[in-house]
């Protein structure tokens, strides 16, 4: 797991929310003024509630929250991908956890690491990819955690057996049960 497990989440929620906002601001004026950041979080909750088949595909979903916001305040559609790399730059500006590195970096030294995680975090924007086999997306998959296949999918990629690995995460759902 990445979100909360190698980097706390919630203050990178928080600044995604204030720099979408004064990037709206500074290029679509109507869309920063129609979807103030409380108003964006409640689109972007109403647009997940809106497709639960793209649960898995946390990208595509902030895509569309992006998409319904410039449309819906007459903002130019065209700024859709500025406004999504806006996004995502910050969404992969982490902070680790004291020892995260050193941990991962002495781990992945002994054995493969595999990223499982529900977010959109890129190991490579993140600086990290050099400490993992691969990186499995729901995305590429279709499903995320806690779905078996998830996990199993991971395994059968690295060529183990489910009792030959062990997963580490910070939700007692998703990562623990879903492990198991």
């Amino acid at each position: 797991d990445l979100d909360d497990t190698l980097w706390p989440f919630a203050p990178i929620g928080a600044r995604i929310d204030r720099v979408l906002d004064e990037w709206m601001l500074a290029h679509s004026p109507a869309t920063a003024r129609m979807f103030p950041v409380e108003a964006m979080r409640a689109l972007r909750e109403a647009v997940w509630r809106e497709n639960p088949r793209l649960a898995h595909d946390m990208g595509a979903l902030r895509r569309m929250t992006l998409e319904r916001a410039l449309r819906e305040s007459g903002g130019d559609l065209a700024l859709l991908d500025a406004a999504y790399e806006a996004f995502y730059a910050e969404r992969n500006r982490v902070e680790f956890y004291p020892d995260a590195l050193d941990a991962l970096e002495r781990i992945a030294a002994r054995v493969p690491v595999v990223a499982l995680s529900n977010g959109n975090a890129d190991l490579v924007r993140c600086g990290i990819h050099q400490y993992f086999a691969f990186q499995l997306h729901p995305r590429e998959h279709g499903a995320g955690k806690p779905e078996a296949s998830f996990f199993l999918a991971a395994c059968e990629r690295l060529r183990l057996a489910p009792r030959e690995v062990l997963h580490v995460g910070d939700h007692g759902d998703a990562d623990v049960r879903g492990a198991a």
